[in-house]
């Protein structure tokens, strides 16, 4: 599904179960969730299209695609299941990993995830890691970290 979003769209969060539909944010719109978005299905952010949450991101199954900005106002990305993907863009906020991260615009697709605050893996959590040459972010994956890393869980390597 494509949701032709304005400039600055907006989106309440329900208090019910987490929402498992998919939309895709592109065209240089903004998308701002007023406090805790919750996702169950697949998100898409376009290239100049920011995703920004009023609260923290919350993340149970399916996917988002970071190629704009994923921001968490509340200071927490919390990927519990699912995927988190991207290339060349950045995640804001504590990015807590209990699922999957993968660099790249698809999974075993070799890209650049930049994070600016800290990253914990748990023990659940797969970091996706494609070693194909010499070059970052174009023949093996580079995650960025600006911040500390605790590393637990699983390196699947490509």
């Amino acid at each position: 599904m494509f949701l032709p979003l304005w400039p600055t769209s907006s989106c309440r969060s329900s208090r019910g179960p987490t929402p498992a539909g998919s939309f895709t944010i592109q065209a240089a719109r903004n998308f701002n969730s007023p406090g805790d978005f919750a996702n169950a299905g697949a998100v898409n952010g376009g290239v100049t299209s920011p995703f920004t949450s009023g609260g923290n991101y919350n993340q149970s199954d399916g996917s988002i695609k970071v190629e704009g900005a994923l921001t968490a106002n509340g200071g927490q990305v919390n990927i519990n299941g699912g995927t988190l993907l991207g290339n060349g863009r950045t995640a804001t906020g504590l990015v807590t990993n209990g699922g999957t991260i993968s660099p790249g615009d698809t999974a075993h697709s070799a890209g650049t995830l930049n994070i600016v605050g800290n990253y914990i893996q748990t023990s659940s959590g797969i970091f996706q890691l494609d070693i194909g040459g010499l070059t970052a972010g174009s023949q093996f994956d580079l995650l960025a970290i600006m911040g500390t890393a605790t590393l637990d869980g699983t390196p699947d390597i490509a």
